[in-house]
């Protein structure tokens, strides 16, 4: 890397204006970045899509976490293009490979999830550091730029996704209704039930919107690493001398006053005891004082003439105070949902002596011995003539649920939800049970919030079933209900 030879310009910027460099790098060497990236991005689909084929979400997953090895292709471009030396797309491409043995593990899931990647991804890859040079070198360039490049990050990161959630919405909005149907798309298992296109399609489109969006990151990420090294380097101090340097050699006039002041009696008298006034010149006082400041200062104030001690110690209890009821917050939130988890669903043990008290009434309905019928299959077969679905159906639900709370002792609170009340019972009812207490769930739900009415011939089905699972010598609790 020969600074003499950047071609950008070297100046004094701000961090965010160093980031922002990197956009126009990128598209000055367009072709030059973007077809190794997307060479790269393609084997490595390739290769996931054919290890992972029997689950496309997972497959996804593997392109996702493996995205900084083809990252390692944009980098290495920019690295020897900034510098006057543009490599071809065979030299990008022959030296992937052998620039992933660089930090292969401990950058590629180590640091796989931090948003500041691509500002740290040069020491790796640029300057091949290991161990305590690597943590001394981060630690060094990593001051005063690290919150920039973890902001620009989560930018980039929340542009991407807003991009490719663009691309599927309209994609869908142009899908006729009745090619996908939504009502067999279960929300704890979106991905699974999903039809297999529409994953294949969202998972095409992010990976499309990632293609376009991260060079312009990782080109952001190595300008802020090359600003980082001017500060610290003084690049900028270097090439003006070397700029002079080569002035002072077209000139013969120069040479001569270069020689003229070598020999001048000021520079023999400095030679005469150069380490005397090299001691004199450190020994004064503004050689000697050594301050490191960490707040901002108007330069010329008088301290004296304003105290903002009250204000600062204000401002420490006003921290203090914050944090302590954050921490607060957060306990009792804590300390709620473990409360509220427990207190849903609470399975109360058969002990002599112990009395159960079962619940008369869950989500508005009543489940009580007076409010059911005595014979509720026959009463769902005459609500199914009379074309009562709803009536039918919330009548299976309430015997079921009245049954196996009485069953299987368990008590729940009158807030609960169906899935509450369908994860109150699956580790306690029977294989049977839990299958048809689920599948009776699911249509009550379709029924009572999407308007979903049961045909005739599935109440019948689940009519039947309803007489094996809950005959009247296995649950007796019909006959005489606890709760009175």
């Amino acid at each position: 890397m020969n600074p003499n030879k950047i071609d950008i310009e070297i100046r004094s910027r701000t961090n965010w204006e160093a980031f922002d460099l990197g956009k126009p790098i990128v598209f000055k060497h367009f072709k030059a970045v973007y077809l190794p990236w997307i060479t790269a991005n393609f084997i490595i689909v390739l290769l996931s899509s054919w290890a992972f084929a029997i689950s496309p979400a997972l497959a996804f997953f593997i392109i996702w976490l493996f995205l900084p090895l083809a990252e390692r292709t944009v980098l290495f471009v920019l690295s020897r293009a900034v510098f006057g030396d543009v490599p071809t797309y065979k030299e990008t491409m022959k030296q992937w490979i052998p620039q992933l043995k660089n930090g292969l593990f401990s950058f590629n899931f180590a640091w796989r999830f931090l948003a500041n990647r691509s500002f740290v991804m040069p020491v790796w890859q640029l300057e091949g550091l290991t161990g305590d040079r690597r943590r001394k070198r981060l630690k060094q360039i990593s001051h005063d730029a690290t919150n920039t490049a973890f902001m620009e990050g989560s930018i980039f990161a929340s542009i991407e996704h807003l991009l490719a959630m663009s691309f599927i919405a309209f994609i869908l909005f142009l899908v006729p209704s009745g090619v996908i149907i939504w009502d067999e798309v279960a929300a704890e298992a979106f991905f699974e039930t999903l039809p297999m296109w529409v994953s294949i399609v969202g998972s095409s489109v992010y990976l499309l919107a990632i293609v376009l969006i991260r060079p312009i990151y990782v080109a952001g990420g190595f300008t802020l690493y090359l600003h980082r090294r001017m500060v610290l380097e003084g690049w900028d101090i270097e090439l003006q001398f070397r700029s002079l340097n080569q002035r002072l050699k077209k000139g013969a006039f120069a040479a001569v006053l270069l020689l003229a002041l070598f020999v001048s009696p000021a520079s023999l008298r400095a030679e005469s005891a150069p380490k005397e006034q090299i001691s004199e010149i450190l020994s004064r006082e503004e050689f000697d004082t050594k301050k490191k400041v960490k707040t901002r200062e108007f330069l010329n104030s008088k301290k004296d003439s304003i105290s903002f001690a009250p204000l600062e110690a204000l401002a420490g209890a006003m921290k203090i105070f914050f944090i302590v009821l954050i921490i607060a917050i957060v306990v009792w939130l804590i300390y709620k949902i473990l409360q509220s988890s427990s207190s849903v669903v609470r399975v109360i043990k058969e002990e002599e002596g112990s009395k159960f008290t079962s619940v008369k009434e869950v989500m508005g309905m009543s489940i009580t011995k007076d409010s059911l019928p005595k014979d509720i299959p026959q009463a769902v077969e005459k609500l199914i003539l009379e074309k009562k679905y709803r009536e039918a159906l919330s009548l299976l639900y309430r015997g079921s649920l009245f049954n196996l709370i009485q069953l299987h002792r368990v008590s729940l609170k009158s807030s609960c939800t169906e899935n509450e009340c369908l994860a109150a019972f699956k580790n306690y009812a029977s294989n049977q049970q839990k299958d048809y207490f689920e599948k009776l769930t699911n249509t009550w739900i379709l029924q009572a919030y999407a308007h979903v009415d049961p045909s005739s011939i599935e109440l019948s089905q689940f009519n039947e079933e309803w007489k094996g699972l809950f005959k009247a010598d296995q649950a007796p609790s019909v006959k005489e209900s606890l709760s009175e």
